[in-house]
């Protein structure tokens, strides 16, 4: 039941997706850069597939305001250096629905420097400094090897696929 809605339940257990509780308001998200990228991948992938399914929720999420989308400089950067531009112009389309914009200071700095010497690629570790910097309840990614990497807590951690990420959104503990 969204707020406003009758406390009676009229409307409610319909199947429509507006009837959907909504536990966890203002959760944030943040979106690793292959996440904004993933609809212009190859879709026969069944895995990729997912995925790109996956970000489409996130999006709708986004726009009923049962998550909160942060980006960063990061972001914008990665976005830069594609060549294609259609795709550049997507994903900055996508991430100016983002309620924050997290930008890279010196404390992120020296995070993305302490991931890196655990092996992780800069950018890489800047995104997740930048989550971590924002208090991002989720980092999500397709990356399966940067998540086997990523083991600290200060930002849940979830490939993009993961069913069991979905779970706060349609009412569970996630």
């Amino acid at each position: 039941m969204r707020h406003g809605d009758a406390a009676d339940g009229e409307g409610v257990g319909e199947g429509r997706s507006e009837d959907i509780m909504i536990a966890t308001t203002n959760v944030r998200i943040y979106l690793d850069t292959c996440v904004y990228n993933r609809p212009f991948d190859d879709q026969a992938q069944p895995c990729i597939w997912l995925e790109t399914l996956a970000f489409s929720i996130i999006l709708q999420m986004i726009e009923d305001q049962a998550a909160t989308l942060i980006t960063s400089t990061v972001v914008g950067y990665e976005s830069n250096l594609h060549p294609d531009p259609v795709t550049h112009a997507w994903v900055m389309r996508c991430s100016a629905l983002a309620q924050e914009n997290q930008f890279v200071d010196a404390l992120i700095r020296q995070g993305a420097e302490a991931l890196a010497q655990e092996g992780f690629k800069a950018l890489d570790a800047l995104n997740i400094a930048c989550a971590e910097a924002a208090t991002c309840d989720y980092f999500i990614t397709c990356d399966d090897r940067l998540l086997r990497r990523y083991k600290r807590k200060k930002v849940r951690y979830a490939l993009a696929r993961q069913p069991s990420l979905w779970s706060w959104y349609l009412g569970g503990e996630g």
